[in-house]
């Protein structure tokens, strides 16, 4: 059986967040460095959470007006530092 392809609403691309603090995990590669840049384009502040820092500091130069912390997911005492 074939699924229909679901893709993003084109309206939600186009929405102002110039009021909006997003978290993105794992925002210096992949799915979520493109989350980041879109999330960006569109005026929200982001954090990128990464854990390694290195990467992150890349990531965070590619992308527009967007802050770098860095976190462990599998550490709860990193999490609470966050």
């Amino acid at each position: 059986i074939m699924h229909p392809i679901r893709r993003c609403n084109p309206s939600l691309l186009k929405k102002v967040l110039t009021d909006q603090v997003i978290i993105v995990t794992g925002a210096n590669s992949g799915c979520g460095l493109e989350t980041t840049r879109q999330l960006s384009k569109q005026g929200a502040t982001v954090v990128l959470a990464c854990v390694d820092a290195e990467l992150g500091e890349t990531a965070a130069k590619e992308t527009n007006g967007v802050f770098l912390k860095s976190v462990d997911l599998a550490s709860l005492e990193s999490i609470r530092d966050f």
